[in-house]
């Protein structure tokens, strides 16, 4: 089990704490105040376990989201996700780091939702920011797998197997991992003819990484042998 509390006492105030007992008796895994792993040094936690998030596998691997406090830290580099591996907290990627394989530049900016599946993998949402980012292309998902994350989807670009121009509009920040490190999502799509009755949509990443469209609005869905009806609205 994995779960975080908040820490009672006079010389508390506002303390909040990690605790796993994956590698044996109830164990401390991060507390703000103390040092943030992959951080300078004097760098913090300041909060951890984003909205009570803690995700936990069953090899005992365990990922959240926390804030930063100390020098150097603002609004653009203040956020995180770590993950626990064997019992050694490492992080995964940071606000204002850049982007890897994107353009010089394009950065990190708040992360959230990181979720975890059986073998340690970690996907998790970035707003990104830059030169070159604006509202159009500025919402990603990634995936990490021990090394740098890789980029799975980006608004923006365009969707597989769609007419040329169709892109990804708007990208959810909910993803949902598989043990064979699948990422699906929700998505609508922007372009030539998509309107209201067909923009929604929801992909999952075959085994190349390479997003696949499993439905969308519009659709026909055949509900009984020779019936079929249109799909008005979907919701992963």
């Amino acid at each position: 089990v994995a779960f975080d509390s908040y820490l009672g006492g006079t010389d508390s105030g506002y303390d909040r704490a990690i605790w796993s007992n994956a590698y044996g008796p109830l164990a401390l895994v991060a507390r703000t105040g103390e040092h943030a792993p992959g951080t300078p040094d004097g760098v913090n936690f300041n909060d951890i376990g984003w909205d009570g998030l803690v995700a936990l596998n069953a090899s005992g691997d365990l990922v959240f989201k926390g804030t930063l406090s100390g020098p150097g830290i603002d609004y653009t580099n203040n956020d995180g996700v770590w993950r626990q591996t064997a019992g050694s907290l490492s992080l995964i990627a940071r606000a204002g780091d850049q982007a890897p394989d994107l353009p010089e530049g394009t950065k990190f900016g708040h992360l959230l939702n990181p979720a975890l599946n059986s073998v340690g993998n970690v996907v998790f949402f970035a707003y990104l920011s830059g030169s070159e980012i604006d509202l159009s292309n500025f919402r990603s998902l990634w995936i990490a797998d021990g090394g740098k994350a890789q980029l799975v989807v980006r608004t923006g670009q365009q969707a597989p197997g769609m007419p040329a121009g169709i892109v990804f509009g708007s990208v959810d920040d909910t993803p949902l991992l598989n043990s064979a490190g699948q990422v699906a999502f929700g998505a609508s799509l922007a372009g030539e003819d998509i309107d209201i009755t067909n923009d929604s949509s929801i992909w999952i990443t075959d085994k190349f990484g390479v997003p696949q469209l499993v439905v969308r609005e519009g659709q026909q869905l055949e509900v009984t042998p020779g019936e079929f009806r249109t799909i008005a609205q979907i919701y992963l």
